[in-house]
């Protein structure tokens, strides 16, 4: 049983863990654009940075099954929603 949680708890984390990085990635990625000369350049290809750049305001988020964001918050919640109810059925069981 210990064995199967920690294993559970391995994947959750690692998913959440590489979506976090994902997130934190592409907020960088406004910035390395902005940081760049693109004000030397042509006028229609300022154009299509400054497109670029908005889009990227928007982070790319990883989600499971487009209900909840994996990142290192969701991973933290689950983790203590899981301890929840661990205690809650250990106090359950252990009154019998």
């Amino acid at each position: 049983m210990c064995l199967y949680f920690l294993t559970m708890i391995l994947q959750v984390g690692m998913y959440c863990w590489f979506g976090h990085n994902m997130i934190a990635s592409s907020d960088n990625i406004n910035d390395a654009i902005y940081m760049s000369n693109w004000y030397e350049a042509e006028h229609s290809l300022k154009k299509s940075i400054m497109i670029f750049m908005e889009k990227c305001k928007k982070p790319v988020v990883l989600t499971a099954g487009k209900i909840f964001p994996l990142s290192l918050v969701t991973f933290t919640s689950i983790i203590r929603l899981s301890y929840s109810y661990l205690a809650v059925l250990q106090t359950i069981y252990s009154q019998e």
